[in-house]
C-alpha cells in the first residue's frame, strides 16, 4: 500500500477528520499495509500517530514533526534499525514492540529530552553492547523489554543503573530473570534494591513496604550478592544471605506492628465517635451491640509471623531453604476446606447467634443510624 495525498484525504473523511491536513492532530494509519513512510508533509501539527500493523521496514519522513509529534506507535512492522527519530525533538512516546530490532545504536534516541516511554516488547535483543542507546535518553522513565533474548546480568548495572529516572521497567520473558537466580541472586530484592526510583516491575508494582524493607535488605549486604557475584565464596554468601533475610524479618515485623498501631488507633477513634453520638442522644454509651461481646469471645488472638522472605523461585531468604509459601509482599492465604469436609454456611453462623440478633435489633429500634452518621 502506497500513502498517497488524495487517499490521505479521503482516509480522514472516513474518520471524520479535518480535511484541511494542518489541522488534525491525529492520524490513524495503522494496519493499511503500509510499506513506506511518506507524504505527510502537509499534517504539520501532528501529536500522535498511528502506524502500527503495517510493512514498514525504514523509519523516515518525519522530519516535519519535529516540533509537534508526541506519540508514534510502530509496533507491529519489520523494523530492523532504529533510525529516524533524532529530529522528533517532542517525542515524548514511541512503541516499536513486535518487530525485529536486534540493537539499538548510541545514536537512536540522541536528543530526545522529553522522550519518557520506550516500548520494545518481542523484537530481538539480546547483547548489553545492543541496549547503549536506552542509557542516552536523559528522561526514560517507562522502559518494556518483554519477550526479548535478554540473559546476560549484567544489564543492570550497566544499562538499568545508568538510568537516572527509571520508574516503570517490564523483563518478563527474558532469561535474565533465570540467570540471576541460577548464580544465588534474588532478582526482585536485587533489581529493586539497586534501582530506587523503581515504581513498577514486571507485574507488579513495588509497594511501599517492599519499597521500605528492601534497602534493610541491602544495608546488611544483600547487594553484595550481586555486585561481588564473581569473587564471593560459598560461605560468604551463605552468610550474607542470612544476615539480610534477617535484617528484612525485623523490619518487616516492625512495618506490621506500625500496621497494628494504626489500627488500633483508627478502632478506638471510631468506638469514641459512637460512643459520643450515643451520649448526644442521651443514651448508655456502653449499651451498644458494637461494644458487647459473646461469652468466649473477647480474647485476643495470638499474633502471627509475618510470612517468610523468598525470592522468585520459592527459596527462603533468610535460611536459603526451601518454603512452601513464596511472595515478596508477604500476602496471607486463604484457609480452604480440606476434601470432604463442607464449607461453612455464613447464613448458619449468622443464625447461631440468637443473643447478638435479638439485641441488634432492639438497638436498632432506639438509635437512628442516620443521625449518628
Amino acid at each position: 500500500m502506497k500513502i498517497t495525498k488524495k487517499w490521505l484525504k479521503k482516509l480522514c473523511q472516513e474518520q471524520q477528520l479535518y480535511s484541511t491536513p494542518s489541522c488534525n492532530e491525529v492520524l490513524y494509519l495503522h494496519f493499511k499495509g503500509i510499506e513506506k513512510i511518506e507524504n505527510l508533509e502537509e499534517y504539520v501539527n501532528l501529536a500522535t500517530l498511528w502506524l502500527e500493523g503495517n510493512a514498514i521496514t525504514t523509519i523516515e519522513n518525519l522530519d516535519h514533526l519535529e516540533k509537534s509529534l508526541r506519540c508514534l506507535y510502530l509496533q507491529e512492522n519489520g523494523i530492523e534499525t532504529i533510525s529516524g527519530l533524532t529530529s522528533l525533538k517532542a517525542l515524548a512516546q514511541v512503541n516499536l514492540s513486535d518487530n525485529q530490532i536486534k540493537s539499538i545504536d548510541q545514536d537512536s534516541f540522541a536528543g530526545l529530552d522529553q522522550l519518557t516511554s520506550v516500548q520494545l516488547c518481542r523484537n530481538r535483543l539480546q547483547d548489553i553492547s545492543g541496549l547503549a542507546g536506552l542509557v542516552a535518553i536523559p528522561n526514560l522513565s517507562t522502559l518494556d523489554l518483554t519477550g526479548n533474548n535478554i540473559a546476560d546480568v549484567r544489564v543492570l548495572e550497566q544499562v538499568f543503573m545508568k538510568m537516572p529516572s527509571l520508574k516503570v521497567l517490564m523483563l518478563v520473558g527474558n532469561e535474565v530473570i533465570k540467570s540471576m537466580s541460577t548464580i544465588g541472586v534474588p532478582y526482585r530484592f536485587t533489581m529493586v534494591a539497586a534501582l530506587e526510583t523503581l515504581t513498577y516491575l514486571d507485574d507488579k508494582p513495588v509497594f511501599d513496604d517492599e519499597r521500605r524493607a528492601v534497602p534493610a535488605w541491602k544495608a546488611a549486604g544483600g547487594l553484595r550478592l550481586y555486585l561481588e557475584r564473581g569473587t564471593l565464596s560459598d560461605d560468604e554468601k551463605r552468610q550474607i544471605k542470612m544476615a539480610a533475610g534477617e535484617a528484612m524479618r525485623v523490619e518487616r515485623e516492625a512495618i506490621r506492628v506500625e500496621k497494628e498501631a494504626a489500627h488500633r488507633k483508627n478502632m478506638d477513634d471510631f468506638e469514641q465517635m459512637i460512643r459520643q453520638a450515643r451520649i448526644d442522644k442521651g443514651l448508655d454509651p456502653d449499651d451498644c451491640p458494637l461494644f458487647r461481646k459473646t461469652a468466649g469471645a473477647g480474647e485476643e488472638e495470638a499474633d502471627e509471623d509475618m510470612p517468610g522472605l523468598e525470592d522468585e523461585e520459592g527459596e527462603d531468604v533468610e535460611t536459603g531453604e526451601e518454603s512452601a509459601a513464596a511472595g515478596v509482599e508477604g500476602e496471607g492465604e486463604t484457609d480452604e476446606p480440606e476434601d470432604g469436609e463442607a464449607s461453612p454456611d455464613p447464613a448458619e453462623a449468622v443464625q447461631g447467634d440468637s443473643t447478638f440478633l435479638t439485641t441488634a435489633e432492639d438497638e436498632a429500634s432506639e438509635v437512628d443510624v442516620d443521625e449518628v452518621d
